[in-house]
């Protein structure tokens, strides 16, 4: 009789798990969304050399930018094309590479950037890389292990760039030989120092000031020239002048949330070219204190870096620093969080226009991004007014407004597409120390 009972009750107590379950399973089934389909979104194009020619092989590269979508790639076939398949909504930067090859220089210079949407078809040209090679003697022969660089300070029209771009590093090999290939054309400034990237040891080279081509300093150095595709041979004849030090410490390192210690970068920036010289560090090890060696005389800059977990950077207001026959010592950099800039896009459709309602990616195809505001003349202001009217005709069928602005900054809105049109901008930021600010909007302008 008892068993019967506990039969009843274990078939009544399956009954209901049964039932609980079959109408769990059943509102999953109901509430459940298709699985989340991947982005089909497309971009395509071609790779092609200087000639015009296919260059297969290539890997090109489509980079999110302003959301956390991971960069795609893709490689180049036979015939010199290339699909890559995947992609969001959004606004794409698309970018190629082979060893040995360098983007060839835009037709025209300018300050936007060329972005591409999903659906777009783009041809990229690669150029054959140039090289420089030489070979670093002292007064016994060959150096082995010194750091040679290269400094690009002129573009391929004989422009001068500043900052000084395009750094690169090598170390001469057992010959003394150093050698720098698929560099962008224009003109190099090359010297032989201490090594600074990687694992670096101490070295015979570490006190020493830099030698510049083709044994001078840097008042005198010669710059070396080269073309696409083109090899220069620039030989150095190592000085072996000591320099002087520039010694501090960093305050207001922020604590590290991580298993490493909490660091500072210093960088140390020519006044004359905006070059950056040398950089080392600071860390809870030494106090935060730092000591920089080798350093020629003349007028520097020296400041100081240190990235958070939270992706957000500390920095110190660069310090002008006079090198002159002695040691520079005692300076202090404070590190301060930078101040921010933060808004809200707002698109509306324009009434009169008639062109359809606006795309729902929208706002993950347009870009805000600030630049440092510079006075400029009143007739630079003007011809740039008048450049702006030439345009007039394709600023007409959509309104964008953007909500953006900082006290020094100008905000620069790239729209999803040539037809919308800057219409409002409110200006308000948050300064270093957190503190809304605000300021009256600027008034709408219309091209009709």
């Amino acid at each position: 009789m008892l068993l019967s009972k506990l039969k009843i009750l274990f078939l009544i107590i399956v009954a209901q798990f049964l039932s609980i379950a079959s109408t769990c399973w059943a509102q999953q089934a109901a509430g459940s969304t298709k699985p989340s389909e991947k982005p089909n979104g497309m971009i395509t194009g071609r790779v092609v050399n200087s000639a015009g020619e296919p260059l297969s092989g290539a890997v090109v590269y489509a980079g999110s930018l302003g959301t956390s979508t991971r960069s795609q790639s893709g490689t180049v076939d036979i015939n010199g094309d290339f699909k890559i398949d995947g992609l969001e909504a959004g606004l794409y930067r698309v970018s190629a590479g082979a060893p040995g090859y360098v983007p060839a220089p835009q037709a025209s210079s300018t300050d936007s950037q060329s972005y591409y949407h999903i659906g777009d078809s783009v041809t990229l040209r690669l150029i054959k890389g140039g090289v420089i090679t030489g070979t670093v003697t002292g007064p016994k022969g060959p150096l082995v292990a010194v750091g040679v660089y290269a400094i690009r300070v002129r573009d391929e029209a004989d422009k001068p760039l500043t900052p000084s771009m395009g750094f690169h590093e090598r170390s001469t090999d057992d010959r003394g030989v150093y050698r720098f290939y698929g560099l962008l054309p224009g003109a190099y400034l090359i010297s032989a120092a201490k090594p600074r990237i990687g694992l670096v040891s101490p070295t015979a080279y570490d006190n020493d000031t830099p030698t510049y081509f083709p044994s001078s300093t840097r008042d005198t150095a010669s710059e070396v020239v080269i073309h696409d595709g083109e090899e220069t041979t620039a030989d150095i004849q190592y000085r072996a002048e000591p320099g002087h030090a520039i010694s501090g410490k960093v305050v207001g390192v922020g604590e590290s949330q991580t298993q490493f210690l909490p660091s500072a970068a210093i960088n140390l920036t020519d006044v004359r070219d905006r070059s950056s010289l040398v950089g080392t560090s600071a860390s809870s090890n030494n106090n935060f204190s730092f000591a920089i060696y080798g350093v020629a005389d003349g007028e520097y800059e020296l400041s100081a870096l240190q990235f958070l977990q939270s992706r957000d950077e500390l920095r110190s207001p660069p310090r002008r620093v006079t090198v002159h026959g002695a040691d520079v010592t005692g300076m202090v950099l404070t590190l301060a969080p930078l101040a921010s800039i933060e808004g809200r896009l707002v698109f509306e459709n324009d009434p009169k226009a008639g062109c359809g309602k606006r795309r729902e990616t929208a706002a993950q195809e347009t870009i805000v991004f600030g630049r440092r505001y510079e006075p400029e003349k009143k007739a630079t202001v003007a011809a740039k007014t008048a450049q702006l009217c030439k345009h007039r005709s394709w600023r007409r069928e959509r309104i964008f407004h953007a909500e953006e602005f900082a006290a020094r900054f100008v905000p620069n809105r790239s729209p999803p597409a040539c037809q919308w049109l800057v219409c409002q901008v409110d200006s308000s930021w948050s300064n270093a120390n957190g503190r809304r600010e605000s300021c009256k909007p600027c008034r709408c302008t219309r091209w009709n």
